[in-house]
């Protein structure tokens, strides 16, 4: 990155050495680009961006006068290997591998039990997380979620539009795949007043072949929760849980200059360290505007049997002793942030 950076500097300084024909617009476009591209995504992959910057500085090497043929050969040959760079014999060939594992999976795994295809017949149906080849395997009527695929939920805001959905019933059915979500994140600790509204809402019809089926509930389920408990700490600290703590509201604020590296580059998830009584410790992501919705400490379901027993209504106790939310670089974050502890 710092490379194809340095080459488009390069070249602008090239043009305004020479004729300053350009310059401005290099000088410009630059950072117009990153813009562009990062609006794309709901966070920025830098590594998909620079390929994109590199064929556009070959592309404008053409319009520079005074560049050698030398530099000009390199840059349109760098610009034409660079995305290809991990393309290899051994690639392809586990590639190739995966691509049959995943014919096999799609042949197998979409399947539906028969009576749940019975239950649902006409009706409308939503696959959670994230997974929607159900419907085309099994030619149902699907029901969108506002917010696609639930991983994409970086604010509060998002996951109360979320929560709305399923507080309003629109689908019949949901069916349930998977407890954990994308880089070593959670489904219920990513959309936690979502997790909460469909668990309001809907019931366990059904658990099978590690799926949930879950229905529309004729009377909304009540699970309250009260704060007990309050305590400020810092990023980077040991936590010890409260007694009978099973929820914790997270108020995790980012610093000044959090905002500013979250605006260019939309800060990734926080590592949360999770350590039981039996000194077991477990990492994981969490999304850090979401937990001011407050997220399950003792009844972590990390598991889809967890999530089974969770949408029940079910104790999943998993006895934590403490938690840490650790991160490389703290001076993004609120020197202190508080917790409400709540049972």
């Amino acid at each position: 990155g710092l490379i194809i950076v340095t080459l488009y500097f390069w070249l602008w300084y090239n043009d305004l050495k020479n004729n300053a024909k350009y310059s401005k617009v290099f000088f410009v476009i630059l950072p117009s680009m990153f813009f562009v591209f990062k609006s794309g995504f709901v966070r920025l992959h830098l590594m998909h961006f620079f390929p994109y910057v590199l064929a556009v500085i070959a592309i404008l090497y053409f319009f520079v006068n005074n560049v050698s043929k030398k530099t000009l050969a390199f840059m349109c040959i760098l610009a034409v290997i660079y995305p290809f760079q991990h393309i290899s014999t051994g690639c392809i060939l586990s590639d190739i591998l995966r691509l049959n594992d995943y014919f096999i999976y799609v042949s197998n795994e979409y399947i539906l039990p028969d009576e749940w295809i019975d239950d649902i017949k006409n009706s409308t149906v939503e696959f959670l997380p994230y997974d929607f080849s159900y419907i085309q395997k099994n030619n149902l009527k699907p029901q969108y979620n506002p917010i696609l695929q639930l991983y994409s939920v970086y604010t509060q805001k998002l996951d109360l539009l979320s929560a709305e959905s399923y507080k309003k019933q629109k689908a019949d059915f949901i069916i349930v795949d998977n407890a954990d979500s994308i880089d070593k994140r959670k489904v219920i600790f990513d959309n936690p007043a979502t997790w909460d509204a469909i668990r309001e809402n809907y019931y366990v019809k059904d658990f099978k072949n590690n799926k949930i089926f879950l229905a529309r509930r004729n009377e909304k389920a009540s699970y309250e929760y009260k704060t007990y408990e309050k305590g400020t700490y810092n990023i980077n600290e040991n936590i010890i849980v409260p007694k009978d703590a099973k929820k914790a509201v997270i108020n995790l604020d980012l610093s000044i200059y959090g905002t500013g590296a979250n605006f260019l580059l939309k800060i990734l998830p926080l590592y949360m360290y999770v350590t039981f009584n039996n000194d077991k410790e477990i990492k994981i992501r969490v999304v850090r505007d979401v937990m001011k919705s407050g997220i399950y400490i003792d009844e972590g379901v990390f598991s889809i049997r967890d999530f089974n027993k969770w949408l029940k209504g079910e104790k999943v106790d998993k006895d934590i002793n403490s938690i840490r939310f650790y991160s490389a670089l703290p001076v993004l974050y609120k020197k202190d942030f508080s917790i409400e502890w709540q049972k």
